[in-house]
């Protein structure tokens, strides 16, 4: 996590919870290993801001549906002293200023809204662009996969790291 302090939106008197998960750690790491933070990068359904802030940069964006998020996303980059241009914070329903590399969604708990962050994240994507999806085994359903078949020519699946997957679309 490269010294950064992330904390939930809003705080809880609860130590056990995190403002982050697996899959959100799984995802830094495939995207460390294989060089994507260094592309132009979209970020869907980063709760409480753990993608933004490992990954922040000029040629980021990160994709809000949630007053909330966007809070606690603002929040935590202010804490690390991380700038963002407020319009690198983007509606799912508006396109992107200039088209990324690499799309990450950390895969909600609806269908519809996942349907909706591929859609939107195919529309953004540059040729060649690829989208990484991270997940909890246990959420899992087959659902994810008809759906990413519908936008995407490859769709390739991790081995389970700490209980969290990784969906690879191309």
């Amino acid at each position: 996590m490269n010294n950064l302090s992330i904390e939930r939106f809003p705080k809880s008197a609860n130590r056990s919870l995190k403002a982050w998960s697996a899959a959100d750690e799984f995802l830094i790491n495939y995207c460390t290993e294989h060089k994507l933070n260094e592309k132009p990068t979209a970020v869907y359904n980063d709760s409480f801001g753990y993608l933004t802030v490992n990954l922040a940069g000029s040629s980021l964006f990160s994709i809000v549906n949630q007053k909330s998020q966007e809070r606690a996303i603002l929040s935590n980059l202010a804490y690390n002293n991380i700038e963002l241009n407020a319009d690198n914070l983007v509606n799912p329903l508006a396109d992107l200023s200039a088209k990324v590399d690499v799309a990450l969604i950390k895969v909600p708990k609806t269908l519809d809204l996942f349907e909706l962050y591929l859609q939107h994240a195919s529309n953004n994507l540059t040729d060649g662009g690829e989208v990484i999806c991270a997940f909890m085994t246990k959420h899992f359903t087959k659902g994810m996969l008809e759906i990413a078949e519908r936008y995407f020519e490859t769709v390739e699946q991790s081995k389970a790291v700490k209980k969290a997957r990784l969906i690879i679309l191309k």
